[in-house]
């Protein structure tokens, strides 16, 4: 018991230490010195809070955090009613823009590549032009009107 309130205070020393640091580098501390002549030479420290900073600060962290939930709940949104799939490339008609694979169950499937699907070959943004008959892919596709079309490609050549 003695080790974890040991832990516990040294984490919270820590994150205090941290969030100290921090508000320093953000500009919502600040400190000065000053010799004060009717004292033997002291010196006098002066820590100023700049509150209105900080409110301006986090109302901007907010902001980024609400833009990213909104982001990440319109991907859900997109991929909600999508399937996944693995397979090997059999083809690439880049004319029709469609990618022939055969599943990893061992069955054909054709997607539609929509211009906006996201594709990516070996980690790195490409496009249907990049792939080629072998490469290992995840295609995440929806059917829609008896079509199956492509949401994003990530492909990696063997």
């Amino acid at each position: 018991m003695r080790k974890f309130l040991s832990i516990l205070l040294l984490a919270t020393f820590l994150a205090c230490l941290i969030a100290v640091g921090l508000g320093f580098y953000a500009g919502w501390f600040t400190t000065t010195t000053q010799r004060d002549p009717a004292q033997d030479g002291k010196v006098v420290v002066a820590l100023e809070v700049d509150t209105d900073k900080i409110k301006a600060d986090t109302k901007d962290a907010r902001k980024t955090v609400e833009k990213a939930g909104e982001a990440v709940k319109d991907k859900l949104q997109e991929l909600a009613g999508s399937t996944t799939v693995q397979g090997k490339v059999m083809d690439v008609d880049e004319t029709t823009r469609t990618l022939t694979l055969t599943t990893s169950e061992g069955k054909e499937l054709t997607v539609q590549v929509a211009p906006q699907a996201e594709v990516q070959l070996m980690g790195k943004d490409g496009g249907l032009k990049d792939l080629q008959p072998g490469d290992d892919v995840t295609v995440v596709y929806k059917s829609e009107d008896g079509k199956n079309l492509a949401r994003s490609i990530i492909a990696v050549r063997g």
